[in-house]
């Protein structure tokens, strides 16, 4: 595709089609984010044994940091912006520190 076959950008500097169905497609996201969830975790308990054997308390951590995980997707693609997502998950600022 060549510039020339690109639409031109409106006065604010986004293309108006774009922008819709960027806001429409983060929409959907924001919307799925439990069933991705769901999916994840259901996935990881059919193709990764050793998942199945953790404790209930392990699968549930690794299930929150999932969900930061997605959720930090989803606020990325929202705002395009890549300081949307925080360096540090607030499931993973509150878990205890590693052990010496």
């Amino acid at each position: 595709m060549t510039a020339a076959a690109l639409p031109e950008p409106a006065e604010g500097g986004g293309t108006p089609g774009l922008e819709a169905s960027r806001e429409r497609a983060a929409d959907a996201l924001r919307r799925s984010t439990g069933s991705l969830s769901t999916a994840a975790m259901s996935r990881m308990l059919t193709d990764m044994p050793w998942f199945a054997d953790l404790t209930a308390e392990s699968r549930s951590w690794v299930g929150q940091i999932l969900q930061a995980g997605i959720q930090g997707f989803v606020d990325w693609f929202r705002l395009r912006d890549d300081e949307a997502a925080p360096a540090t998950p607030p499931p993973l600022s509150s878990a205890p520190p590693p052990g010496p």
